[in-house]
């Protein structure tokens, strides 16, 4: 069969040649797959059971608390209780352990399964010694299981933005940041929304911003012309920053945080003002050209602390600046030793 113009090409001599497509339309696994929605190998199966080769297999009740679907550790306990046991405990602390060694290397799934596979090696072998301290492990995650949920919640009432990882390390790694995910989605009034910053204005500066608005949009009433605008932002460094990722869930108490400030001094460090230029056309809808007129530091250098170690994360993922030291700054009695040598 010829393809057709657009599913071919030109080569380097001019000429047109075939293209092979990745998905061919008029077979039937494409049709299957995009237009039916079913699996590929349906009309394969329909057809040797039409023959009588295959049995349509009775679905078997799902038996037992793993297999029930909808629970959750963080609100079942005896779901918890046949997970986290003590084989699979230890099998995460030698995952965790081996994991550490990779530093910033991101394990693949087959180095993890390899890992998975020389613990429960490891286990086999253990003394009843070893597995006692892994019981009692195994009774004290189970212990912590009824508060769990509520200091889900406490992490996340602190900061609404925080990220998964962060909250399990919150709760000491009760669980992983995807179970806790899975737990705030189940919830139908679970959402992720942006955090927005009000400015607390009174009547009389509500008006005029609006005057100042309509004044902008209009061009201060001015002829047809080209213009010049300067626009100055002032550029926030360790100030209150909004994020995206903000979650709030009415049902677990978890409401949506509206952020107010009285005037733009109440953010902390003010550190530089970017000034661009925009020149226009006649309005500012027909659109023009933008550029850099400078960036400007509007804070006094700040000296380093007297000593600045090297950081490092620690077991549960935490920055420590106890490292070697970087930089020093001299104190003034050696100041006075350097001036008398």
């Amino acid at each position: 069969m010829i393809a057709r113009e657009e599913y071919r090409k030109r080569g380097n001599d001019g000429q047109w040649a075939s293209r092979t497509q990745r998905n061919n339309p008029h077979s039937i696994a494409y049709l299957c797959n995009v237009a039916w929605d079913v699996s590929i190998n349906l009309p394969r199966n329909l057809q040797r059971r039409s023959c009588g080769i295959v049995k349509k297999a009775t679905p078997t009740p799902a038996t037992g608390v793993k297999k029930i679907k909808g629970l959750s550790v963080i609100e079942d306990r005896a779901y918890a209780k046949a997970t986290y046991t003590a084989t699979y405990l230890f099998t995460l602390d030698y995952v965790k352990r081996t994991k550490a060694t990779y530093h910033d290397r991101l394990p693949t799934k087959d180095q993890v399964g390899e890992w998975k596979a020389r613990a429960a090696r490891a286990w086999k072998f253990s003394t009843m010694a070893q597995r006692e301290v892994w019981a009692m492990k195994e009774r004290k995650h189970d212990n912590q299981q009824p508060l769990i949920a509520e200091r889900v919640i406490q992490s996340l009432q602190t900061n609404a933005s925080k990220y998964f990882g962060a909250v399990c390390l919150d709760i000491g790694e009760w669980c992983s940041a995807t179970t806790i995910q899975a737990w705030l989605a189940s919830f139908k009034s679970y959402s992720v929304y942006v955090e927005r910053v009000l400015q607390l204005l009174s009547i009389v500066q509500r008006e005029k911003h609006v005057t100042f608005s309509k004044l902008l949009r209009s061009n201060w009433n001015l002829p047809k012309a080209k213009y010049l605008w300067i626009h100055y932002d002032e550029k926030w460094f360790y100030g209150f920053v909004t994020r995206s990722n903000a979650k709030k869930c009415p049902e677990l108490g978890l409401e949506k945080e509206m952020h107010a400030i009285y005037h733009r001094n109440h953010i902390s460090k003010v550190m530089a003002v970017a000034f661009t230029g925009y020149t226009i056309d006649d309005h500012v809808e027909n659109g023009g050209d933008g550029l850099k007129l400078g960036f400007f530091r509007v804070q006094s250098a700040r000296v380093a602390a007297k000593r600045v170690r090297k950081s490092r994360r620690d077991e549960f993922g935490r920055l420590r600046y106890d490292g070697e030291v970087l930089r020093e700054k001299l104190t003034f009695k050696c100041i006075n030793v350097i001036k008398l040598l």
